[in-house]
């Protein structure tokens, strides 16, 4: 593991260094401002914002989904259009949706 002090200066340093995590200390680790901003230049990494009191926390990631419609139907393509991954069934990769808005 290496580990590397970022003091959210120029993305393009952030971009360069290819983190797997991203850890930063915030006043509010459930504002999405900048967690949005470090998955925009390193949107393979997860992001842990940790509260500066050190109580909380939240993940913040962008992966792809899946929901596999076997046997199609055009009932469940305009399910899929107007829920979309909501009803995590059996083949929905899990978002973190419940972990962000909890």
């Amino acid at each position: 593991m290496e580990l590397m002090h970022y003091g959210g200066g120029p993305d393009a340093d952030l971009i360069a260094a290819r983190p797997d995590v991203v850890v930063c200390e915030i006043e509010n680790p459930f504002d999405i401002q900048l967690p949005t901003r470090l998955l925009r230049a390193v949107p393979q990494a997860r992001v842990l914002m940790v509260a500066d009191t050190g109580k909380q926390a939240a993940v913040y990631e962008l992966r792809p989904t899946r929901k596999v419609l076997p046997n199609v139907s055009i009932d469940e393509v305009i399910e899929a259009i107007r829920f979309g991954l909501e009803q995590n069934s059996g083949g929905t990769s899990p978002g973190l949706d419940e972990a962000l808005y909890d």
